[in-house]
């Protein structure tokens, strides 16, 4: 059965956009249209001139991302500028905003990357790539034969219980890619307990390269300006080899590494004793 939407004249639909990011999550939410629109409590404030192009779709991991072009001072654009930010989610979806809660249906749900601001050399003007979820999928299929783990430390593999681990702090410094923190029940594990690890705030997180000094760590890029005086969630690393599964975790048995190594001996050219 056809949907109402499918009689309608492209002009007749609105477009709502929701932005969703962090672990609360922050959302806001927007529509192409004269006046905001709302369903069922939820406002999508008005923004004329978005347009949206969902370029090319087969249905494979080569989708190409669907592109907004929006004003660039609307949140969270502003959030992209000059800084990494929490991953943000996007929902695109079309109704009749005469009969919005019936003619509801999504179109797309991707993640924001990265967003290109002065578009035609308009500072008001801002382009979104959205990555549609099989595109975020393309990746090399196969078990390589590498010596290190091919799961992540606390993934369905690894069986790591990562909850008792990890620990909370507030920061308190960030210059550069230095990183302070203030609690010291954090520092009471060996230095190497946490390299390779992440701290994160609301979600997004960042790779230790290695523990600084005292309580300071550097990590593999600075940290977002927002990071200074909030509550940091530190979990340990992993740098996937079997020393550090052992020594570490104890937990050897989960190791999934599929290294090669030479035989000691060589039956082809070993002679029988009769």
């Amino acid at each position: 059965m056809a949907s109402p939407l499918d009689t309608k004249s492209a002009s007749a639909l609105a477009t709502l956009v929701t932005f969703s990011w962090g672990l609360a999550p922050t959302i806001v939410r927007y529509a192409r249209w004269t006046s905001d629109v709302v369903i069922g409590g939820q406002t999508f404030t008005a923004l004329p001139l978005l347009e949206v192009d969902y370029g090319n779709q087969n249905g494979g991991t080569e989708d190409e991302p669907a592109k907004l072009t929006m004003t660039s001072s609307a949140e969270p654009l502003p959030r992209f500028r000059g800084q990494r930010f929490t991953p943000v989610s996007a929902l695109i979806e079309e109704c009749d905003p005469r009969d919005a809660a019936a003619t509801r249906r999504t179109t797309w749900l991707g993640r924001v990357g990265d967003v290109e601001f002065n578009v035609d050399n308009r500072p008001d003007k801002a382009r979104v790539p959205l990555i549609g979820l099989k595109a975020q999928l393309d990746r090399p299929v196969g078990i390589p034969i590498t010596n290190e783990c091919q799961d992540d430390l606390g993934g369905p593999m690894c069986r790591v219980d990562l909850a008792p681990l990890r620990k909370t702090a507030t920061v308190v410094a960030i210059n550069k890619n230095i990183l302070t923190i203030t609690d010291a029940a954090v520092l009471a594990r060996p230095a190497l307990w946490w390299n390779d690890g992440t701290i994160s705030v609301d979600g997004y997180e960042i790779t230790i390269r290695h523990w600084e000094s005292g309580s300071s760590f550097q990590m593999m890029w600075p940290p977002p300006r927002e990071w200074l005086n909030a509550t940091a969630v530190l979990t340990p690393g992993c740098n996937k080899l079997i020393e550090n599964c052992r020594s570490k975790y104890n937990n050897e048995s989960n190791f999934t590494g599929a290294g090669t190594a030479m035989s000691s001996r060589n039956p082809q050219y070993e002679t029988s004793e009769d």
